[in-house]
C-alpha cells in the first residue's frame, strides 16, 4: 500500500519513492542474444511488469505521475487487464 502513504506525504518533502517491477523474476542470456525472464506467477506476471515499465518511461519516469496508474493497475483484480483502460 505504498501510494496511500506516497499521497500523503508527496508534497512534504519527507518521503521519495521509486518502483522496479520485477518481482521474484529469473532472466538468462539466449545464444542470440536476447534475453528470456521467467516470473515467479508465469506470463501474466511478466506482461504486468513490461507494461509497468512501459508506464513509467512513457511518463517520463516521474513517481508523481506513475505511481497512481500502477497502484490502480496493482490493485485490481486483473492488473494487465486494468492497464487497458
Amino acid at each position: 500500500m505504498l501510494y496511500p502513504a506516497f499521497d500523503k506525504l508527496m508534497d512534504s518533502g519527507i518521503m521519495k519513492a521509486a518502483i522496479y517491477p520485477y518481482g521474484n523474476a529469473h532472466e538468462s542470456k539466449n545464444p542470440d542474444g536476447t534475453w528470456k525472464f521467467e516470473c515467479q506467477h508465469g506470463e501474466p506476471e511478466c506482461v504486468g511488469n513490461i507494461l509497468e515499465v512501459c508506464i513509467m518511461q512513457q511518463l517520463n519516469w516521474d513517481v508523481n505521475m506513475y505511481l497512481p496508474v500502477i497502484s490502480c493497475m496493482e490493485g485490481a483484480d486483473d492488473p494487465v487487464s486494468s492497464a487497458k483502460g
